[in-house]
């Protein structure tokens, strides 16, 4: 029985290729953060509005977030959640200036803790997600 190759794992991908590979899914994030926030004529709240509804909606059809088996991933490797955390800590830097209020920080934890629920539940079970979204999408200055 041949063994494992070193730094690759049970998928044949090594450790190098699944942080590219997952870097590459934070960029397309962020281009998609980024039209959704330019579409916003509203400074305020602006990025927690693209990203509230970015990540509660890729489940229904958006296609530009990380992927499923990914984010599972980032939850058990140090490495990429390392990487998804100085994403989001960039991000928030960078938009500083949409999100002074104490609310909008809330709103967008409030987001990651209901994507985080969708996710580890199948989809039967979360019957108002899309409603929880839009009350989250209300909550924000407009």
């Amino acid at each position: 029985m041949a063994s494992p190759q070193v730094g690759k794992d049970r998928g044949g991908i090594g450790p190098v290729a699944e942080d590219n590979t997952f870097s590459e899914r934070l960029d397309l994030l962020s281009q998609e953060l980024e039209r959704r926030m330019s579409a916003d004529k509203i400074i305020s709240g602006r990025f927690a509005r693209a990203y509230v509804d970015l990540i509660l909606s890729e489940r229904h059809g958006g296609g530009l977030g990380i992927a499923q088996a990914q984010s599972f991933t980032m939850m058990r490797e140090p490495r990429l959640y390392a990487l998804w955390s100085d994403w989001l800590m960039q991000c928030l830097a960078r938009h500083l200036e949409t999100r002074h209020e104490p609310q909008l920080s809330m709103i967008h934890h409030a987001a990651v803790g209901l994507w985080l629920a969708v996710f580890m539940a199948d989809a039967a079970s979360v019957t108002n997600e899309v409603e929880l979204r839009h009350r989250m999408l209300r909550l924000l200055p407009w």
